[in-house]
């Protein structure tokens, strides 16, 4: 048991690790070809294409494969297979039939149409976007089945091809077609769908003729649907296990409030006309920077680590009832992961502060930098703090607990998305703008992180773990992070906005001697970050596929 927990910690980290290197490299392309494209499409149309649109294919995606997803990832109980799990993934398909049929009819019909003469062939870009959306799900099976057997490389290089291609062809057409408009990006997405679908089908068929893979399966046949019994076609348990069924029902109607929680402030907009679509695109790209290190570092840790705690700690049973080393194992897991994320949220909050009017300068201009933009990017530092500390707790939170236990979460997860809903359109159509959807975004991830922490608490006391405390950062870390916050704002005030660029190199390189200060700190007092990453994500070189 111990060793394979060993092998699970250290798959973890490699994916993690793999996955990072992916966000980042995609995050630092994507970066640069929207600060490309950003000048050259107007507001509208980014509204359009980043918040309305891209919204369908998110909520699509997410609710038909989000809970199946997290019900086959999870430790297979006694009495469920592999058949069991493949057979589960393939109702992806009707489900995203069905939930992105229905969507795209909201879409259309019931929402506010952008002006044709403004942003022409809209009716046509949504139902491009929904089959997109539905065409991805042909390889949900595989993507279930590479990842439960850790083939965390596949995942990596699957969609980094098909997100690579995506952002050179719209790129590549909005500069030389720019009369398209919504039908680039709509090329586009059909472009990754077909690339991401192919590339997984392509590598299962190498698994097939591969008989030292991990993968138990020689055929086409094992990965199509197949009846477990010989029962009835319409009854559950002809195709998969009942728990299981029930488990992913949990986990939907989960997956339905968090993805309120998710993407709340974009619902806002979209049904409640918050803001125009001129200022969506503004918000838009504001978020999307504010949330890099979120995507390309803090994503991929909780995709790959909910993966570990799944298959490390059985879930519902209570910390005393597991094995003694993988409860430690995941302790001291869950700590370091925690101080990491917590340290990079700090230091976004402390360096975010004082270059976001600089940053957005670079990247949009006088477009950007002429409305809220500064102030949006500062919000949004210390939302990302937040959202850094939720997802790790949730991470840890989703991976075990039992069923009766997502119930009551749902129940809590309604409450939350009410009232962000609520809260989301006071702030903002009352005196604070787009900005009140970051305030209120804010405040329920902070409730959430309340409700995240005290069950790990709960969990662990029954152990002599103590994970949240012992995931606080050194005195002398934080107090550095301070002064370079007081030292950082004073630089900016002093030499950022004349625009002269001796002024402006000398901030930034006051800001770069704050940070090597800061992490030469954590590298020194840290000492359980340093050897985790060395350990578990550094050294995946060292043991093969």
């Amino acid at each position: 048991m111990a060793g394979s927990t060993k092998n699970a910690l250290r798959d973890a980290g490699r994916g993690a690790g793999y996955n990072i290197i992916l966000q980042l490299l995609f995050r630092v392309a994507t970066f640069v070809l929207n600060a490309f494209i950003v000048r050259r499409i107007t507001k509208q149309l980014l509204g359009v294409v980043n918040v309305r649109l891209t919204l369908l294919y998110t909520t699509s995606l997410f609710l038909s494969r989000e809970a199946l997803r997290r019900a086959c990832l999870s430790k297979t109980e006694e009495g469920c297979n592999l058949r069991h799990l493949v057979n589960l993934m393939w109702f992806t398909i009707p489900i995203g039939v069905i939930c992105t049929g229905l969507l795209s009819l909201v879409w259309i019909y019931l929402l506010e149409v952008p002006s044709p003469a403004e942003i022409p062939n809209y009716p046509q870009a949504v139902i491009a976007f929904a089959v997109c959306s539905v065409a991805e799900l042909l390889a949900e099976p595989l993507y279930v089945l590479a990842q439960r057997f850790f083939y965390v490389r596949v995942k990596v290089m699957v969609e980094g091809a098909a997100l690579g291609a995506r952002c050179i062809l719209t790129g590549l057409l909005v500069a030389l077609y720019p009369e398209w408009g919504l039908f680039s990006f709509c090329v586009s997405y059909l472009l990754y769908a077909f690339i991401f679908v192919s590339l997984y089908y392509a590598f299962f068929t190498t698994v097939m003729n591969d008989s030292s893979s991990a993968i138990p399966i020689s055929s086409w046949s094992d990965i199509l649907p197949q009846p477990v019994k010989g029962e009835p076609l319409l009854k559950i348990s002809t195709w998969t296990s009942p728990k299981l069924v029930h488990l992913a029902i949990s986990f939907f109607k989960q997956s339905f409030f968090k993805q309120l929680l998710t993407e709340g402030e974009r619902y806002v907009m979209t049904f409640f006309r918050a803001l125009t679509f001129q200022e969506q695109g503004i918000f838009d790209t504001v978020a999307n920077l504010g949330s890099l290190v979120a995507r390309f570092v803090f994503m991929p840790i909780e995709e790959s680590y909910n993966v570990f705690f799944t298959t490390t700690l059985q879930r519902g049973l209570p910390a005393d009832r597991q094995s003694p080393s993988d409860v430690k194992t995941a302790a001291s897991t869950l700590s370091v992961l925690l101080k990491f994320v917590f340290l990079v949220g700090l230091v976004i909050v402390v360096f975010g502060w004082s270059y976001s009017y600089l940053l957005l300068m670079i990247y949009g201009g006088d477009k950007l930098t002429a409305s809220p933009g500064p102030a949006l990017l500062r919000s949004y530092c210390f939302y990302v703090l937040v959202l850094a500390v939720n997802g790790m707790t949730e991470c840890f939170y989703f991976a075990t607990m039992s069923k009766e236990e997502i119930d009551r979460y749902n129940r809590k997860m309604l409450l939350f998305s009410l009232l962000l809903l609520v809260v989301s359109w006071l702030l903002t159509t009352t005196f604070l703008g787009s900005i009140g959807f970051i305030i209120a975004n804010s405040l329920q991830m902070c409730a959430r992180i309340g409700y995240s922490v005290s069950y790990i608490q709960k969990y662990f006391a029954t152990s002599s773990e103590s994970p949240i405390r012992s995931a606080l950062p050194s005195s002398v870390t934080l107090l550095l992070l301070l002064v370079s916050l007081l030292v950082t704002i004073l630089s900016e005030s002093m030499l950022c906005c004349d625009l002269h660029l001796q002024h402006l190199a000398l901030h930034v390189f006051i800001g770069g001697l704050c940070l090597l200060a800061v992490l030469v700190s954590i590298f020194t007092l840290e000492k359980d970050i340093v050897t985790f990453i060395r350990q578990n994500i550094l050294a995946r070189s060292s043991r093969s596929e």
